[in-house]
């Protein structure tokens, strides 16, 4: 995942359920992320706010998702665990979800990439 908060916005690139910082290219060892839709789901929310704290962003400032799942139908699930995060500001950004047939780590099987505005002041 990389991150550019030079100027107003945040663009980040898509996060899986592996660990945040892992190497390139994957290594089998490193390849480990929960099997179920939900516990994958938490950890892109983990890595993807991660990257907010450190640039003194909040779920707020998102404005726009997208998300690459490998099944379409897990979206209500998806979604349920998403709304553990960004109901507590009480805020939905724009989303688009789109089924594809593989992503970048054969377990994986949900990518979510953002934009956020940051506050000018961080």
């Amino acid at each position: 995942m990389r991150a550019d908060a030079d100027m107003d916005l945040l663009f980040l690139s898509g996060t899986t359920a592996l660990d945040l910082y892992h190497l390139h290219p994957h290594v089998p060892y490193e390849i480990t992320m929960p099997e179920d839709i939900a516990g994958q789901t938490h950890m892109c929310m983990r890595n993807l706010k991660e990257v907010l704290d450190d640039q003194g962003a909040t779920w707020r400032d998102v404005v726009k998702i997208n998300r690459f799942q490998k099944d379409i139908t897990e979206s209500a699930a998806i979604e349920g665990v998403m709304a553990q995060y960004f109901d507590f500001w009480d805020w939905w950004p724009a989303m688009t979800a789109m089924e594809i047939s593989r992503l970048s780590s054969e377990p994986a099987r949900l990518e979510i990439e953002l934009i956020a505005v940051i506050p000018r002041d961080v």
